[in-house]
């Protein structure tokens, strides 16, 4: 599934609260790939990161890979996200599906200051 919110945090926050929060209940957590994307016309980021199940200390377990990519329009920081699932399915299904929404996504002007 892929998820789009919107958030008055900014976009760097909301990576960096990724990145921060993230290990503390998944301590396998990795960041995979962290990159500039363009969005709607405008500078975006994306983060791609795997992780394993919650407090997976001692165990070998799978790894569950996801993505988020964030970027701001008219002082409203938008949140486009994917679910964890296995890696192969991250990068047969789901990478190409972020790829797309994310590639289409149009996010209209404010119609108040317009």
């Amino acid at each position: 599934m892929i998820y789009i919110q919107s958030s008055d945090v900014e976009p760097a926050e909301i990576i960096e609260g990724y990145i921060s929060n993230y290990p503390v209940e998944y301590p396998r957590f990795e960041v995979l790939k962290r990159e500039p994307v363009q969005v709607n016309g405008r500078q975006g980021e994306k983060l791609v990161y795997k992780n394993s199940a919650t407090n997976d200390y001692l165990l070998v377990g799978p790894d569950y890979v996801s993505s988020v990519v964030v970027f701001s329009k008219d002082n409203k920081t938008y949140i486009v996200s994917s679910s964890e699932v296995l890696v192969d399915a991250y990068y047969s299904h789901v990478e190409p599906a972020m790829n797309v929404v994310v590639g289409s996504l149009r996010i209209k002007g404010n119609l108040m200051g317009s």
